[in-house]
Parts: structure tokens; sequence; C-alpha cells
């Protein structure tokens, strides 16, 4: 009966890696996407452009989890998608689209992708009967063999140092923000739902356009990014609205 009980975790845990393999694909290119977007694109329009992950989740949460959206939702991911154009236009009137825009709108749908594919199985049979700590575990371990892999492809095609001596400390700062960050979200995923996580999480849209020309000189800000990042925060509060 142990051997039994024993040989039934073991697989429970083996599928429970394999379900997690497009999660880890999903979040490790967002990973690799974030960084290219901070080094090429002014960062206030990234981080409006960014909230396109909130249609994107929209769209995959009701997809694959076959869940409705509410009216409330509805209302919320539209002005998201407004604050993302007013963005767009410059002081004349004119479409103001950064070269890297595509990159950032992959960006988000790769977000949105391991949100929903997380949920998806933080929330299966499978899970349930293992602690919430495993599957970060296994996420995690997961998400390391593909560092490990990108790094040591990246030595065999271009000759560079097989280490992460070339690291500084604001990447090794972004990266345990990040690790952080996806840790303290499982626990929101496991509880609530990724549609309300990708709207609240919108509210990084307005903080970052505040902060943006105070730390970097590419930054400005305008009526039009103002009133995008406001619209943001309005599709919070439609989001938590009963």
């Amino acid at each position: 009966g142990t051997d039994a009980q024993g040989d039934t975790a073991h697989g429970g845990i083996i599928r429970l890696g394999l379900d997690l393999v497009p999660v880890t694909l999903a979040f490790s290119s967002n990973n690799f996407l974030s960084f290219y977007v901070l080094s090429v694109m002014r960062f206030d329009a990234a981080v409006v452009w960014r909230n396109f992950s909130i249609l994107f989740t929209a769209i995959l949460w009701t997809t694959l989890l076959s869940r409705p959206l509410g009216l409330n939702r509805k209302l919320a991911v539209v002005l998201c998608l407004m604050g993302c154009f007013m963005n767009s236009f410059a002081s004349n009137g004119a479409l103001e689209l950064d070269v890297s825009t595509p990159i950032v709108l992959l960006q988000a749908a790769s977000t949105a992708a391991g949100s929903v594919l997380n949920e998806k199985v933080i929330k299966s049979k499978t899970a349930k009967l293992v602690s919430l700590d495993l599957v970060n575990a296994l996420l995690y371990s997961e998400m390391v063999v593909v560092l490990l892999g990108c790094c040591f492809t990246q030595h065999l095609l271009f000759g560079t140092s097989f280490s992460f001596s070339t690291f500084t400390p604001m990447t090794w700062i972004i990266v345990i923000v990040y690790a952080s960050a996806g840790l303290a979200v499982s626990r929101a995923l496991k509880y609530g739902d990724s549609v309300s996580y990708s709207i609240v999480s919108g509210l990084r849209s307005p903080t970052g356009i505040l902060l943006a020309p105070l730390l970097l000189n590419d930054s400005r800000v305008s009526t039009a990014t103002m009133t995008s990042g406001i619209m943001v925060l309005f599709a919070v509060v439609f989001n938590a609205t009963p």
C-alpha cells in the first residue's frame, strides 16, 4: 500500500512537471523580452503598451479555462485598451509608435499566457494533491534549466563566457524582484484569478509614468500619458466593483 501511494505521488509530480513546461517557456520568454524592451524603448510607453496583457489574459482566460467575463471586467479591458492608444498619440494628434512596440505586445502576450496557464496548473486536480511550494519549486527549477540552456547556447554561438560574471548588480536586482513577484503571483492565482491580477497589476502604469521622468532622461509626462494612466486606474476600479 505504501509503495503504491509512493508511486502515485511520484507519477503526480512528473505529470505536474510536464504540465508546467508551457508555463516555463511563457515566463522565460517574458523575462527575455523584458530585458530587451527596457533597453530599446521609452519606459513610459513600454509600461502602458504592456497593459495589453489585460486583453490577452481576458481572451486566454475565457478560451482556455472556459470562464465568462462579467460586464465590469469587459469595461476594464476596454478602458485599458483606450489608455494604451491614448499614450500612442503625440501632441499634434499623430499616431506615435515605437519600432519596438510589437515586441512589447509579444511580451504582454507571453505574460498573459504564462499567467493563465499557471492558474490552470495551480487549480488542477494534480496540484491540489501537493503544496503550492512544491509547484513553485518545480516551476523555478525548470526556469533555471531554461536559463542555463540559453547561456550554454550563447556560449556555443558567440563564444561568450558560460557564467553569470557579466550580470551587473542591477541585473541581479531585477532577477530577484521578478522571482519574488512570481512567488507572490502564484498565491494570488491560487485564491484569485488571472484577469483580476492582470488588471490590478495595471496600477504599475500610472505609477511608472509618474516615476519615469525622475529616474530616466528619455521618458516624459504629457497629457496623453497622464490620461492613459488614469484610464488604467479606472480599469482597476471597475474590475474591483461587484
